[in-house]
């Protein structure tokens, strides 16, 4: 990941990435995913 999104080193792309995936916003995510299973008939 850090090579396709030509970070310098990979602690940037771990600072990136694990800040966006606090606790509510992958209970949002889980969410989203369901209702678009449950739409999509799966």
């Amino acid at each position: 990941m850090q090579e396709l999104l030509r970070h310098a080193n990979s602690r940037i792309t771990l600072d990136i990435y694990t800040q966006a995936m606090s606790p509510e916003k992958r209970k949002a995510q889980t969410r989203m995913v369901k209702m678009f299973l449950k739409r999509d008939g799966s």
